[in-house]
């Protein structure tokens, strides 16, 4: 494995909408530092932040076939300082979730991040959804040619936060030999670490989803039965589609009769408000206390 040293990006190449970020954690994700004097709050925006906040390691991992395709396992290992957090691929309400920009790629043709089941965290008084101690993202990796090295450079982006979020620039570099070798056991357990899924053909009596074109906004429902999702514990939900470009986020709950949760939110298209969402890409995913579920389809 290997160890990354802290390096700092010149800010010319920070891009606009990661720029946008910034403002975004300097201000508005430390509720703390909106109500100080400009010089008290960037006083204590420096004061908060402890000289290693985390270590980011590369987790070397092994080539596989799957489905007679070649695929190179390997790992981002992110340990944090007590306190702090990074984020799953949806933040919730705040915070920047892990990217990955390659400057330079060989026998690299295309790639996939893995996100293990997170938990629901506390932050200015809201909930967002990450990691706390330590995270490994897989990295499943395809080469151009089988049975040959991969190697990439690239820089890490993504937030960590406590009582103020900061961005993460990070330069990494990878160098994968096409070993079989899998003795890497936290990459395998988190690769193995997903969401339980909710198929709706195998729920029907315990899981309806409709979409409400009438309303303007159209708004989206989904019922569970209480015999798959105890709605005496906390738990978060989030819409996605996996086709159009549209985001849903922390709809509400609502307990009828003891017997279902209905989770629900509005939305809005981006560019056709008369187009109808392709059902089958609709994502719910419920994150509880202990565990993630997702329904696909509606």
């Amino acid at each position: 494995m290997k160890k990354m040293k802290k390096q700092k990006r010149p800010l010319i190449k920070i891009s606009f909408i990661r720029f946008f970020y910034i403002l975004l954690l300097i201000g508005y994700f430390n509720p703390s530092m909106a109500s100080e004097p400009e010089n008290s709050g960037l006083a204590l925006y420096n004061a908060s932040i402890p000289e290693d906040i985390y270590t980011i390691e590369i987790l070397h991992g092994w080539r596989e076939e799957k489905n007679g395709i070649e695929v190179h396992n390997a790992g981002i290992d992110i340990k944090l300082v007590e306190g702090w957090k990074t984020y799953w691929r949806k933040t919730g309400n705040t915070g920047i979730p892990l990217s990955i920009e390659w400057l330079a790629k060989n026998n690299f043709q295309d790639y996939e991040i893995h996100w293990p089941n997170p938990s629901i965290v506390e932050m200015a008084g809201e909930q967002s959804i990450g990691y706390t101690d330590r995270v490994i993202f897989p990295l499943q990796i395809k080469p151009e040619k089988s049975g040959m090295p991969i190697s990439g450079i690239g820089t890490i982006f993504m937030g960590v936060c406590k009582d103020v979020c900061i961005p993460v620039f990070e330069e990494i570099s990878i160098d994968l030999l096409p070993f079989l070798e899998m003795d890497w056991p936290a990459l395998h357990d988190s690769l193995l670490s997903k969401p339980t899924v909710w198929a709706p053909a195998s729920h029907q009596d315990e899981i309806d989803c409709t979409i409400n074109y009438e309303t303007d906004p159209p708004v989206i429902s989904t019922s569970i039965s209480t015999s798959l999702l105890n709605p005496e514990k906390p738990f978060l939900a989030i819409y996605e589609s996996t086709a159009d470009p549209v985001f849903f986020y922390k709809p509400m709950e609502i307990l009828e009769n003891r017997e279902f949760s209905v989770i629900y939110t509005n939305f809005e298209f981006l560019k056709d408000s008369s187009k109808k969402l392709d059902t089958s890409k609709i994502l719910l995913t419920i994150l509880t206390d202990n565990h993630t579920y997702e329904i696909q389809g509606c």
